[in-house]
């Protein structure tokens, strides 16, 4: 009987559906239901858990989540722990579900917190924006902007790369310039990747920076078909979008960036020697 799940398990099951990638859209469906007149039982994990669930397998129930916009627009979001907040405000952004009033108020929250960030909470929130960029949040912007320079020497190729991406899709690298001021880079962990002089703009030092730390980890282990794609797409729109920028960066790294669009060589085949 659907009263004797508890809502626990209910969004337990979906997040498992989601985590093995079965998209099996009617029994996504049939949980939904199971949940009717209980959205008040779900914790901010659970509701979390429920959004990230339905944008993983792309599916929507429009009475779940017209329940859960209602909630949302009346509860306290403080509730949430930073990374519930940014796995929430995601998925909803990645399932296009939502109003101004809503991500004003996901946005808003988010702008507001001073701790707890990571990279993957901030690569979440700064692509909820680019999805979302008519209700572009410039407080929230700055805050994403300064936790990415904070930590810019933990962000492994996959939020790096999306980070920067999402930077350049919403115009906001000229934001860098003031916030990197509040660091003190002699001691900072990749002070020598973002030290620059003053002639050096902020669209140029910032991807500068970036494409070196990218070019580190290529060293350290060579990027996967995947990863060099996502990379490519992010050199793409950043010379779309900054064409003169792109021709001010170093030498050494628009060839690693060259590199990564060369095709390599096939191997020619052993050649028999007869009678060896």
């Amino acid at each position: 009987k659907p009263g004797s799940f508890e809502v626990y398990h209910i969004s337990v099951m979906m997040n498992a559906f989601a985590k093995c990638s079965i998209k099996h859209t009617q029994s996504m469906h049939l949980l939904s239901c199971f949940l009717e007149g209980r959205a008040d039982e779900l914790s901010p994990q659970n509701v979390a858990n429920i959004a990230n669930a339905f944008a993983k397998l792309e599916c929507y129930n429009h009475e779940l989540f017209n329940t859960l916009h209602l909630r949302l627009s009346e509860e306290d979001l403080s509730k949430y722990k930073l990374f519930e907040l940014a796995t929430l405000t995601h998925g909803l952004a990645k399932l296009n579900s939502g109003g101004p009033r809503t991500f004003a108020r996901l946005f808003g929250e988010a702008a507001g917190r001073k701790e707890d960030w990571a990279p993957k909470t901030v690569t979440q929130i700064l692509d909820a924006l680019r999805r979302k960029i008519d209700y572009l949040h410039e407080p929230l912007t700055r805050v994403l902007i300064r936790e990415f320079l904070r930590d810019f020497h933990l962000f492994d190729v996959h939020p790096l790369t999306q980070a920067s991406w999402c930077l350049v899709e919403l115009d906001a690298l000229n934001y860098a310039d003031e916030i990197i001021s509040e660091f003190d880079l002699d001691t900072h962990e990749a002070g020598d990747l973002l030290q620059h002089d003053e002639k050096e703009r902020a669209e140029v030092w910032l991807i500068r920076a970036v494409l070196q730390r990218m070019e580190q980890l290529h060293l350290q282990r060579p990027l996967s078909s995947t990863q060099k794609k996502y990379v490519q797409q992010l050199i793409r729109v950043y010379h779309y979008k900054h064409e003169v920028d792109y021709g001010l960066l170093p030498a050494k790294t628009k060839a690693f960036c060259k590199s990564l669009f060369d095709v390599p060589s096939p191997v020619a085949p052993a050649t028999t020697v007869v009678g060896s």
